[in-house]
């Protein structure tokens, strides 16, 4: 079972760096994680003759035009509300959440923080550790942080609070993992940037971890302290973690947009006077 999991978790962090960097895709084990071309530089950012080795390119993702930003906003903003909501699907059903949502609510036990708020503040605390792994943000970046967790707290203040039939919360949770995975592909197809929680994945492969070994690692380990903490571990959990990666890569297709191009500023958004 652990050994399914790992390989899962490999599968799914190889797609994650595959769109949300396409200059890493294909296999990892063939791929240099450092993101330099040819010249030393990144090649998904535009070369800037005073910081010649943008080795790690760290800073903020490439800027899209107003017109393509408009066409990818929208379904990053769906994606993220569609992913709040399965996760709160999850939590009515009572039968297990994701690793993290696990530590939110343990800790919204614990602090009586709502569970969606819990989780908004985790992402910030996340985000201070891209600093060191010198990870670039987007704007889904910051509105990820943002929109899941507040669509967390509004649809758990519209959702009952407990079902008692067990197959309606089996159906429930099941919808609510759908969902997520759904919300995923729009959101990463988007390309406006990586969620805290993966750009940390991410990071830490960058710098030599395997891939499955970094997500399993943290994942295990804020579970663990998530379920100490009185979050619900179940067959869901088991369920979102079998579950995930396939999802990802049945929904991801049908919602990516080709990457984005770093461009003069001025080209997008016209020269600050």
């Amino acid at each position: 079972m652990v050994k399914d999991v790992f390989e899962l978790c490999s599968v799914r962090g190889e797609l994650l760096i595959a769109q949300l960097d396409p200059s890493e895709g294909g296999n990892l084990c063939n791929v240099d994680l450092n993101r330099h071309g040819p010249d030393g530089t990144d090649p998904s950012v535009a070369y800037d003759a005073s910081h010649p080795d943008l080795r790690y390119g760290s800073g903020m993702l490439p800027l899209p035009s107003r017109t393509d930003l408009r066409r990818r906003l929208p379904q990053l903003v769906v994606g993220l509300f569609i992913f709040g909501v399965g996760v709160a699907l999850q939590v009515v059903s009572e039968l297990g959440l994701s690793p993290w949502e696990i530590l939110h609510q343990g800790l919204s036990e614990i602090t009586g923080i709502p569970l969606g708020t819990v989780g908004i503040l985790v992402g910030m605390l996340v985000l201070l550790l891209w600093i060191p792994l010198k990870e670039r943000f987007g704007i889904g970046t910051v509105l990820n942080v943002m929109i899941i967790g507040l669509v967390i707290d509004l649809s758990l203040w519209r959702l009952p609070e407990h079902l008692d039939n067990l197959a309606i919360r089996s159906v429930v949770l099941v919808t609510g993992i759908t969902l997520v995975g759904f919300g995923s592909g729009m959101y990463i197809g988007a390309g406006l940037g990586p969620g805290p929680r993966d750009g940390l994945m991410t990071g830490l492969a960058k710098r030599g971890i395997n891939i499955g070994v970094a997500r399993f690692g943290i994942e295990i380990s804020v579970m663990v302290v998530g379920w100490m903490l009185g979050g619900t571990l179940g067959i869901g959990t088991a369920l979102f973690a079998l579950g995930m990666g396939p999802l990802i890569a049945l929904f991801l297709p049908l919602f990516q947009l080709e990457p984005l191009v770093a461009e003069p500023a001025d080209s997008h958004w016209g020269t600050i006077q």
